[in-house]
């Protein structure tokens, strides 16, 4: 069984010489994920936001109203739901996602009032990443109509452009 930290507003635990972030309690305007974390007396990359992140919160309506979203450098994976309907007293976030990301899961960021573009690279996203955002481009290397996730984009099609550089 694995064992659950906590340090500062994280609780977070170590599996394979990474951190899972599990939850957070963060009551500010801006949520800062750190980049390492400590483990048995050793620094630990973040690489992976779990599923419900902020759900412990969002059931308490603890949530501050957030404007800024730091994800950490080394970070991996969203997995699915990580940030969904998490900020309901929020009317727009800043967020700007690192060159490792690897996956982001399915409705990561359901109803999440982040907008503008994305910019994304070889990272494999789900159609339903970004549903109920205000997200106009998502930005892929090397990626056309032709492309496995434009295919998967579905419906939404219409509501993110998509772009190659």
């Amino acid at each position: 069984m694995k064992q659950i930290y906590c340090k500062n507003e994280f609780e977070y635990m170590a599996v394979d010489n990474q951190i899972i972030i599990l939850s957070i309690s963060i009551h500010s305007p801006k949520i800062i994920f750190p980049n390492l974390l400590s483990y048995k007396e050793k620094s630990l990359p973040v690489t992976a936001i779990s599923s419900y992140c902020l759900y412990p919160l969002r059931r308490k309506k603890k949530l501050a109203s957030i404007i800024e979203l730091n994800l950490p450098d080394s970070l991996e994976y969203i997995r699915d739901y990580a940030f969904a309907d998490a900020f309901p007293n929020s009317t727009e976030i800043r967020i700007s996602f690192t060159n490792s990301i690897k996956k982001i899961g399915a409705s990561a960021f359901l109803n999440c009032p982040i907008s503008g573009t994305i910019v994304l690279n070889n990272a494999e996203v789900d159609s339903t990443s970004f549903l109920g955002t205000n997200i106009s481009t998502i930005m892929i290397p090397q990626c056309n109509k032709n492309c496995i996730f434009y295919k998967s984009l579905g419906k939404n099609k219409e509501q993110i452009k998509l772009c190659s550089y």
